[in-house]
């Protein structure tokens, strides 16, 4: 029996853009773990996706850059201003594969 593991963790991708899509000429891959979120109130969650979003910035080298997130259906997308990149958070989910490659237990 495994034992629960109380993080999240999520993909990052970062990489060029050609005509505003991700072009993938040259990519950065992380993956990101967070402790869950303490409470389950709307302040909480509004704490935790603005953590979510720093630590994801950070972990690519974006700390101080502004831009625009949008969520693409639960996932979410971060486009630095004047710099014709992209990065890509979404939420790993070990469960849904048969076999993970993070170099966690399944």
């Amino acid at each position: 029996m495994q034992d629960f593991d109380p993080v999240n963790r999520y993909d990052l991708e970062y990489t060029d853009t050609f005509g505003g899509e991700a072009n993938y000429c040259w990519v950065k891959r992380r993956v990101l773990t967070l402790s869950l979120a303490d409470g389950d109130d709307a302040k909480a969650r509004k704490r935790y996706d603005a953590r979510v979003k720093r630590e994801a910035k950070a972990a690519m080298g974006l700390t101080g850059i502004r831009g625009e997130w949008n969520n693409t259906g639960g996932d979410l997308e971060f486009r630095p201003r004047n710099m014709c990149t992209v990065l890509f958070v979404s939420w790993h989910d070990c469960g849904a594969h048969s076999r993970c490659d993070h170099g966690h237990a399944d």
